[in-house]
Parts: C-alpha cells; structure tokens; sequence
C-alpha cells in the first residue's frame, strides 16, 4: 500500500465529513459509509467511515475512518 497516498485519499473523504454540520453527521450514526476508490497509482482502496457519539447521545461526535488496499 502506499502510504501516502491512501493518506491523501482518506483525508479528502474526512474534509468532506467535516464539513457536515453536527445534525448531518448525527444522521449518520449508526450507518457505516463503505467506499471503493482508485488512487493516482492504480491502486484500488477501500475506505470505512463510522459516526459515533462518544460517550452519551446528543453529546460529542466521534468520526472514525479506516483504509485500507486489501493487502
């Protein structure tokens, strides 16, 4: 895998989360977002996004992502 740049595709997909307002992201709890996206190299990488409050409802928001090459 290179690192840099499923680095650089996993930071566009959490600038796009981070622009969401705190009710959009909210409405995603609960729903994992699974995508399949192919870096500059070829290299085809998939990427998991969770939402999640952190410790109470209605509280702070967790954003947790992961990608990954299948390697």
């Amino acid at each position: 895998m290179d690192k840099a740049e499923a680095k650089l595709l996993l930071a566009r997909e959490l600038n796009a989360f981070a622009a969401l307002s705190c009710s959009e992201l909210a409405g995603k709890i609960g729903r994992i977002e699974v995508k399949t996206l192919a870096g500059e190299s070829g290299a085809v990488y998939q990427i998991e996004i969770d939402v999640l409050w952190d410790d109470k409802p209605d509280g702070n928001l967790l954003i947790l992502a992961s990608i990954d090459d299948g390697g």
